[in-house]
């Protein structure tokens, strides 16, 4: 029995050690704020939101060539398609990323 006490005291004493200490540290980095903007927002700005717009744009041209290029009637309405859903996804991703921008702004205090 006191064996058991001993190594039971061993593996609980160091988490009961730092149970005291705060799990996260309460300097300014650590932030809600500081987190969206220096992780979560220089990721969506600089590889998810182009990448979106690259794809919306090669929505368009594909649908600008087809139309333009062809002498078939299916193949230039299925151009007016690709040129209609590129357009509808540059609305999209402009008005969303405008709504992003103004959220983020409310909720980190416009930093």
């Amino acid at each position: 029995m006191q064996r058991f006490f001993y190594l039971f005291a061993a593996s609980v004493l160091p988490f009961v050690a730092g149970a005291a200490q705060p799990a996260i540290p309460t300097n300014n980095k650590m932030t809600f704020a500081y987190i969206v903007n220096q992780e979560i927002v220089p990721f969506v700005d600089f590889v998810v939101v182009p990448l979106l717009y690259a794809i919306a744009f090669l929505l368009f041209l594909i649908g600008v060539v087809r139309f333009l290029f062809s002498m078939e009637d299916e193949k230039r309405n299925e151009g007016k398609k690709f040129i209609f859903w590129g357009i509808i996804g540059f609305v999209v991703l402009f008005s969303v990323w405008g709504l992003v921008k103004l959220l983020l702004s409310v909720l980190t205090g416009g930093v």
